[in-house]
């Protein structure tokens, strides 16, 4: 620990040489590492309400399921609107040190926690960046709200169908406890193995000249070896595919599920028996393999295929130059993506619960087969993940802000001789918040998953039979799809259609539409 020289009133950083030195990017209190160091020092020293987050998250997201499912519409916009102000008020906050003057000024550096870990000087400029930043992001989404009101009122039809089908199973509603449960889990044990493996590095003490004299330990650096690089690089990636690969089982697992329910006549009732416990024993004992594939694309392509394919959808747009600029700039990479990346998304586990398939193929027919109809379906998959992004950014923010209050206003925190005391609060309310957004990303996955589940099983089943859709589909996504029965000599069936694509040329699809019951058609694949 070093001791800090000089402080004005109310322990605010006073602006002598000596403190600029030490609280400089290069001094031993300035630099990166320490103030990260202090910053996780921090999280250390109020585990509890870190702990307290979890628990908070879970309840907070269990209101929204609930709400979604007695006022959908209000439920979100209040999320969004909430989120909204959340952030306009930080932007203020931090913004008001622009205009404070006096004995306010005084009072706000003191209640600021940026002014008691840099000068007074740095201090103001980053309490101003915040400011605008946070009041640009503010209006920005303000902006994007209104321009989505529309979209919003579409998803809400998905959400009501959703909530019919995760409701009549109670086994869905205590999925994502047990999801951000293993989740947890994962990433303490993966988290503990990374520090075991950091360790390994060799210290060394980094040395400074004082009136000529050679002195060492002020501050020290971790070493690594060409080989310890690489295997924190390799570790750090089977992390990311590890969470990945649980998330695929979980969209694996809802997509089974959903299935059975749709498939069981109505009324439903309760629907199936045990459905997750179904979809998991299958997804383990019959799929591990292509789940840990896709896991594996998903993980390493999303970033690209998220970025080219939204550039190249942008080029199409009517008076877009600047996409169209960028799209001929990289018209290879974007072609190359269309091609065989656009489709490598979660609708695949749905094909592959649907048809045992393996997960390229499943991602192609997935993919066509949303692409080629032509009804409202197509426009409704992936409508509420608008709702999703709502609902998780209330729980952030609700979340962070409780905690931000606690530890900013509770003597337990704040008292700087205490043994639990915080340096940084907005770093503390920020990973409070990221925990709380993580869990309540459990729940809506499930949500999200089983709304665009339901439409494509939808699909399915109106392609291999057409006038049998009002036998299983609920009477919710039949009125929100405007589906009518048509006379046909078929036996009420039409050909599956489907994209042709590069794939659907290497791998034979095991979906053969033979009826209009799942066991006929070979659907759910075991």
């Amino acid at each position: 620990m070093y001791c800090v020289p000089h402080f004005i009133s109310e322990n605010i950083l006073g602006e002598d040489s000596l403190t600029m030195q030490l609280l400089g990017t290069d001094g031993p209190l300035g630099n990166f590492w320490f103030r990260m160091a202090a910053a996780f020092g921090g999280l250390h020293r109020c585990w509890l309400v870190l702990l307290a987050a979890i628990p908070f998250a879970m309840i907070q997201s269990y209101t929204y399921l609930f709400l979604l499912k007695c006022t959908a519409y209000a439920a979100v916009m209040i999320s969004i609107i909430t989120t909204i102000l959340a952030i306009i008020s930080v932007g203020v906050y931090f913004w008001l040190v622009e205009v404070l003057s006096g004995d306010a000024l005084v009072w706000y550096h003191a209640h600021n926690a940026l002014f008691k870990m840099f000068d007074a000087e740095y201090a103001a400029y980053v309490s101003k960046g915040l400011g605008v930043l946070f009041l640009l992001v503010g209006a920005l989404l303000a902006c994007g709200l209104a321009a989505m009101r529309k979209s919003l009122q579409v998803a809400i039809g998905c959400v009501v169908a959703a909530c019919e089908c995760i409701f009549s199973m109670p086994a869905m509603l205590f999925q994502p406890c047990a999801e951000a449960c293993a989740k947890i889990a994962l990433f303490g044990l993966m988290m503990a193995g990374l520090t075991m493996l950091l360790s390994t590095a060799d210290m060394e003490p980094q040395m400074t000249e004082v009136h000529g004299e050679i002195v060492g330990g002020l501050t020290r650096k971790f070493i690594f070896s060409h080989e310890q690089r690489l295997m924190v690089v390799f570790y750090a990636f089977g992390m990311l595919w590890l969470v990945e690969l649980l998330n695929s089982l979980s969209q694996f697992i809802i997509s089974y599920a959903v299935i059975l329910w749709y498939y069981h006549p109505k009324p439903k009732g309760f629907g199936p028996s045990v459905p997750l416990i179904r979809g998991l024993i299958v997804g383990i004992f019959f799929h591990l393999g292509t789940v840990a594939f896709g896991a594996f694309l998903i993980c390493t392509l999303r970033v690209v295929r998220i970025v080219f394919t939204w550039i190249a959808r942008q080029a199409k747009a009517e008076g877009n130059q600047c996409c169209a600029v960028m799209a001929g700039c990289c018209a290879c990479c974007v072609s190359c993506v269309q091609r065989y990346m656009e489709f490598i998304t979660k609708n695949a586990y749905i094909d592959v619960a649907l048809s045992s398939t393996s997960f390229l193929t499943a991602a192609q027919n997935a993919y066509g087969f949303i692409a080629a109809d032509t009804s409202k379906v197509a426009i409704l998959t992936g409508a509420c993940f608008i709702v999703s992004v709502g609902v998780v950014a209330g729980v952030f923010t609700l979340t962070a802000g409780l905690t931000w209050l606690m530890v900013t206003t509770h003597e337990r925190w704040t008292d700087s001789n205490s043994a639990h005391y915080v340096e940084n609060p907005y770093f503390v309310a920020g990973m409070s918040g990221v925990i709380g957004s993580s869990v309540a990303v459990c729940f809506m996955v499930i949500f999200d998953h089983c709304a665009d589940t339901l439409l494509y099983v939808f699909l399915w089943n109106k392609s291999h039979g057409h006038n049998t859709v009002a036998k299983y589909a609920p009477d919710s996504l039949i009125a929100l799809t405007e589906y009518r029965k048509v006379e046909s000599t078929g036996g009420g069936r039409v050909p599956r259609p489907e994209a042709s694509g590069i794939f659907s040329s290497f791998f034979s699809s095991k979906a053969a539409a033979k009826a209009d019951s799942p066991e006929q058609q070979g659907l759910l694949g075991r």
